[in-house]
This record gives C-alpha cells, structure tokens and sequence, in this order.
C-alpha cells in the first residue's frame, strides 16, 4: 500500500484536518 502525505488544512487541540489529493479526512483526537 503507498503512503500518503496528508497536509493539515486546520490545527484544533484534539481534531486533525487534513487533506490529500482533493479528499478530506477528520481524525478526533480523544
């Protein structure tokens, strides 16, 4: 499986924003 370089969009204490190739992914934190 490749690896995917995610950018974070937003920093939030305990949700990551991120974002790959047009797709979005929202990871809580918790």
């Amino acid at each position: 499986m490749a690896q995917r370089n995610w950018t974070p969009i937003k920093t939030y204490s305990d949700i990551l924003f991120e974002r790959f190739e047009g797709i979005a992914k929202i990871t809580i934190n918790r």
